[in-house]
């Protein structure tokens, strides 16, 4: 019986250990990705705005997105547009769907054909 009980304090004790493991990378990937975002890394930058976005700091993740994209990174370009379309800037989207597309992102283009003929 105690044994059992060992086991599962054990098995208790590791998954606690694992989590806080899981946080502290989580808020050291946090730290990476904003230096290399602050070194011009537009990947970085993308990936930091997502991870924003996920933690509902919108206004944070525009920015970011809208950063990388001015530096020519597609995916921020496509992330961007997809957010300022569903807060109803349609015309920004469509502009910043328009730029990605020509730049060669196909996503993008497909964004624009969404939100240009919709329902086809």
């Amino acid at each position: 019986m105690l044994f059992k009980q060992s086991i599962k304090i054990l098995k208790i004790f590791l998954l606690f250990c694992s989590l806080i493991k899981f946080l502290a990378c989580s808020i050291d990937n946090i730290s990476n990705l904003t230096l290399e975002c602050e070194k011009g890394k537009m990947t970085a930058c993308n990936d930091l705005a997502t991870a924003k976005f996920k933690k509902n700091k919108i206004s944070e993740a525009l920015e970011l997105y809208r950063k990388a994209c001015e530096e020519n990174n597609l995916n921020s370009c496509t992330n961007l547009g997809i957010l300022e379309y569903k807060a109803g800037n349609s015309t920004y989207a469509k502009e910043i769907f328009t730029k990605a597309c020509e730049l060669g992102n196909t996503d993008s283009c497909n964004n624009m054909k969404r939100i240009t003929n919709p329902g086809k």
